[in-house]
């Protein structure tokens, strides 16, 4: 047998659901989502002269020109 909703039982779903509302329009949750920004990315490899290739220096974030050998 299905249970009846009582008056009691409304009033206090009443009572929670304002309370509900009252707390959360304190909450910082309209508009000041700010989405995660993207990684830097890595600029185009130079142009290096013959016989040398081009290898990104993690340490320096930026690109050198090596010999072809000293991969």
């Amino acid at each position: 047998m299905k249970k009846k909703l009582t008056w009691k039982s409304a009033a206090g779903l009443i009572l929670a659901a304002g309370a509900w509302r009252r707390l959360s329009e304190d909450l910082p949750i309209h508009g000041d989502i700010i989405p995660p920004a993207e990684p830097p990315k890595r600029p185009d490899p130079p142009t290096c002269p013959p016989l040398s290739t081009a290898k990104w220096d993690d340490e320096n974030k930026v690109w050198r020109c090596v010999p072809k050998g000293l991969l």
